[in-house]
């Protein structure tokens, strides 16, 4: 049983097209043993494979089934994974535009992550900021940049810190505030070059062109 879970979250991060049967046979033994634990684990994977695929019915479905089963187990791991399977329907509802009934999934799951997981708050805030930014509430959204950049600071971990820095010189950004957009980047720089990442140069780069642009202290390429 531990073996097909393992196998199932280790496929999350690979080729899930063959992760179905291996999930339901997980589930199918769950029920055989009696075997609570699985069965959350199964439903809650179960929900992340229909939501990957946008069967938005069966991911639903999956959800509410998880649900029954996590809600009432207070034990650290049935709330780590119901902050997840919270997680994983904000990412359902971001989808579909409901970017408030996204914001309460986020919002419990952050009340979970604080007490059970610190370390994933930083992301979980900084996905509370984007959809605040969606709904046009760029003080609201900039108030949760400031606290995913808070947690990430306290996780240490520094490339959670850059991104979280450049979603909040993002958002400045949309509110045409380019000198604090730049202290920002400015702050972040030697960050950026030491962690020697492709992925933040290319965002840090984009972030502070447009700010140079905007403050007419970079040309425009003459394409645009």
């Amino acid at each position: 049983m531990r073996f097909i879970l393992e196998y199932a979250v280790a496929s999350l991060n690979g080729n899930t097209a063959r992760l179905l049967p291996y999930l339901s046979e997980a589930i199918a033994i769950s029920k055989s043993q009696n075997f609570r634990r699985g069965l959350q684990s199964g439903y809650v994977h179960m929900q992340a494979y229909y939501s990957d695929r946008g069967e938005v019915a069966m991911a639903n479905a999956y959800a509410d089934t998880a649900f029954s089963y996590l809600e009432t187990d207070t034990s650290s791991a049935a709330r780590v994974n119901l902050a997840w399977l919270h997680n994983n329907v904000a990412g359902d509802y971001a989808k579909l535009a409901d970017y408030q009934q996204a914001i309460d999934h986020l919002m419990r799951a952050a009340g979970i992550f604080e007490q059970h997981k610190p370390g994933v708050l930083a992301s979980t805030y900084g996905n509370i900021a984007m959809m605040y930014a969606f709904l046009l509430l760029p003080e609201r959204a900039l108030e949760y940049d400031k606290k995913a950049i808070a947690a990430a600071v306290q996780s240490r971990d520094t490339i959670n810190i850059i991104r979280r820095n450049l979603g909040y010189t993002a958002r400045l950004l949309d509110q045409k505030r380019f000198d604090d957009a730049e202290g920002v980047l400015n702050r972040i720089a030697p960050l950026v070059k030491d962690a020697d990442s492709y992925a933040t140069n290319v965002f840090f780069n984009q972030n502070m062109g447009l700010v140079l642009r905007n403050k007419g202290q970079y040309p425009r390429p003459s394409h645009i």
